[in-house]
């Protein structure tokens, strides 16, 4: 579970990057003052749920925090969903913006126990 945890706060906090610094760089995204601070405010509101999402996950790992695989997988999983997400939907993509946060399940520690056994990727321990 705190693997997910950490894989959506990636996800929030790569998604809050992409659109913050989208609004700055042009129009097209936003329109006008009010258009450009509510996205800027829902880039805030990403970041912040991305940290407090990390934070509850140092929580529940416990004595488990030093291990870099909690952090390792997760938050590259996590980033590529998140960037993927904000490309569709500063794209405009719609139709596709379910795909990405379905690809976080790849971020739970079973599944991906079970892909590093399959295809043989990955160090041993």
């Amino acid at each position: 579970m705190p693997d997910l945890l950490i894989a959506t706060a990636c996800a929030a906090v790569v998604m809050a990057v992409v659109l913050g610094v989208s609004t700055m760089l042009g129009d097209r995204i936003v329109f006008g003052d009010t258009g450009r601070a509510l996205a800027r405010l829902f880039a805030g509101s990403l970041a912040v749920a991305g940290l407090l999402l990390f934070l509850i996950a140092l929580v529940l790992l416990r004595d488990e925090r030093s291990h870099a695989d909690h952090y390792r997988g997760p938050g590259i999983i996590g980033g590529a969903v998140g960037a993927a997400e904000a490309g569709l939907f500063l794209a405009e993509s719609g139709r596709y913006l379910w795909i990405p946060p379905v690809c976080l399940l790849f971020a739970l520690r079973p599944l991906r126990r079970l892909i590093t056994a399959v295809t043989g990727l990955g160090g041993g321990r």
